[in-house]
């Protein structure tokens, strides 16, 4: 259709687009302005330990969890930690456990949160125990002169009655503390990596020679040789925090917007086709993508979409792009799915060549073999990872813009349609073709993204995580290079996006070439543990 019987169309449908019901055109106006948000499941695990903060006399000691004797910190490093009630000399034993690094999401749902500890003496007297934590967004470390009444404890806590006799060296676990890490994460303040405190306390239970404090394994235990012990120190044995949450998984539904107009009537320069290596047109009813065989041109078809809301480091799950077809339509296309591989794709000028652009080294291929029937809706097959690659860039900030390409192929010279025309922002049913002459705002081109939040919380943070150095980042034969800051014993650890662990090994060189080809396409998470660093970074096999 030639550009003034568009504006033609647009002219005569205008009045009736604006006198139809209120209700209608509020749907309208949020199909095609508005950017939807849905929530998805996708449960986490979570591991914590105390972590190492210092050294006394040459041995690796925390002071992260420790004990109050009544009010204040009875001591900060020991082989154990007492909670409950010593009802010879009276006191309340409450042990203080800080956790660093909970790389949890804020918003996220906490299905489950258990304490799990290794007991340091044999004891069968009835212990009471009442766990809460500090009020706090992000927990500061201890010192030896606070008292106990220098922090604001959660309302939200959880009883212990430890009635079952506890063995040496045996594990044991708390109930479940869920609402306690909800209340946290909960928090206005909060942020994913942040420090969290658990307060394990003790109450009177009246003087007696019972030992009703619960002896447990700190982070210096040791297995004490007059107790039958190897004299060893025992990491697994340190108090350990395992959370299991549901990470929300959100999905945004993105159109093509309005960028100005032409002869009163609303236009997008956001869509358009290049014919061969020029643009064609910036505004049609239409847009084609594939070969003219006839003419012999490849297009290409642009679609530019703002305000894109994915955070930097989320991982994508899926994109499709949902289109209605302009024209009844059986020949053979081959198209091949790009972006633009920049941090914030720019407006499209009509003087530009499809070479001024850099396009993403991911794509994804779209051979269309099925019948189109003019004005029913198609979709593309997911592309994913060709978003993946623009999310993951390091300048890519939420609220970017990004453009899809959606490029032809030579089929050879034929009287085929091998070009796929689809409906643009300025899509009109023309009566001519049988159409209502109006303006179809819920057939304009649409992105739909899902993605989850994050990568660290697809493992469990044992210290600070650095960033791993990866080559490439994305790789079509599966095969990636590591490179440490420095040699040293170092274990790999390759994840899935739903955190199944695929593949591990152990290497000390300062590079490793990693051979992930006989992993199916996708997005990974790469973990390196040197030492006491935490190391991460994802790849895309494409």
């Amino acid at each position: 259709m030639k550009n003034y019987r568009l504006l033609t169309y647009f002219a005569s449908v205008k009045s009736k687009i604006f006198t139809m019901k209120k209700p209608l055109l509020f749907i309208v106006s949020l199909l095609l302005y508005g950017v939807l948000t849905q929530v998805f499941a996708q449960q986490q695990l979570l591991s914590l330990r105390i972590l190492k903060t210092g050294e006394e006399g040459g041995v690796s000691v925390s002071y992260d969890d420790g004990e109050f004797q009544n009010d204040v910190i009875d001591k900060f490093f020991d082989d154990d930690l007492d909670m409950g009630w010593e009802g010879e000399d009276l006191n309340i034993m409450t042990t203080f456990l800080r956790y660093r690094n909970v790389t949890i999401p804020k918003g996220a749902t906490i299905d489950s949160a258990i304490l799990h500890f290794y007991a340091h003496e044999d004891e069968a007297d009835l212990a009471k125990v009442t766990v809460f934590a500090d009020a706090s967004d992000n927990s500061p470390e201890f010192v030896e002169t606070e008292l106990i009444g220098d922090r604001t404890w959660t309302t939200v806590s959880a009883t212990w009655t430890i009635a079952e006799p506890w063995t040496i060296w045996q594990p044991y676990r708390s109930p479940d503390l869920k609402a306690i890490i909800q209340d946290i994460v909960n928090r206005t303040g909060w942020v994913s990596g942040n420090s969290l405190t658990l307060f394990l306390r003790g109450e009177d239970q009246g003087a007696s020679l019972l030992d009703n404090a619960k002896d447990f394994e700190s982070f210096e235990n040791i297995e004490d040789p007059e107790d039958g012990g190897d004299g060893l120190h025992h990491p697994e044995r340190i108090p350990e925090l395992k959370i299991y949450y549901t990470l929300n998984q959100q999905q945004v539904t993105l159109k093509v917007e309005k960028t100005g107009e032409e002869g009163g009537v609303d236009v997008s320069y956001d869509d358009g086709e290049f014919q061969n290596e020029v643009i064609d047109k910036f505004f049609d009813d239409d847009l084609d993508m594939g070969w003219e065989g006839e003419d012999l041109n490849v297009m290409t078809t642009f679609i530019r979409f703002r305000n894109v809301n994915i955070p930097k480091g989320a991982i994508i799950e899926s994109a499709i792009l949902n289109l209605f077809a302009h024209e009844d339509e059986a020949d053979e296309a081959k198209v091949t799915i790009f972006a633009e591989a920049t941090d914030n794709s720019p407006a499209f000028v009509e003087t530009e060549l499809i070479t001024d652009r850099t396009w993403t080294s991911t794509s994804q291929a779209w051979d269309i073999t099925e019948p189109w029937t003019m004005w029913e809706p198609y979709a593309s097959p997911d592309f994913k990872n060709v978003i993946q690659e623009v999310i993951s860039r390091s300048g890519w900030t939420s609220g970017n813009a990004l453009t899809i390409f959606l490029r032809g192929e030579d089929q050879g010279a034929s009287l085929l349609d091998n070009a796929r025309d689809f409906e643009s922002f300025e899509n009109i049913e023309d009566p001519e073709d049988g159409g209502d002459g109006l303006h179809h705002a819920e057939r304009i081109p649409m992105l739909v993204i899902k993605y989850t939040d994050g990568l660290t919380s697809i493992f469990e943070a044992e210290t600070k995580v650095n960033n791993l150095s990866l080559y490439p980042n994305v790789s079509s034969d599966g095969y990636f290079r590591v490179v440490m800051d420095k040699p040293g014993n170092t274990s790999l650890y390759i994840y899935s996006t739903a955190g199944k662990l695929v593949k591990n090994l152990k290497t000390s060189p300062i590079e490793t070439n990693l051979n992930l080809s006989q992993l199916p396409k996708g997005v990974y998470v790469v973990k390196a543990i040197q030492k006491n660093s935490v190391y991460t970074n994802k790849i895309v096999i494409n």
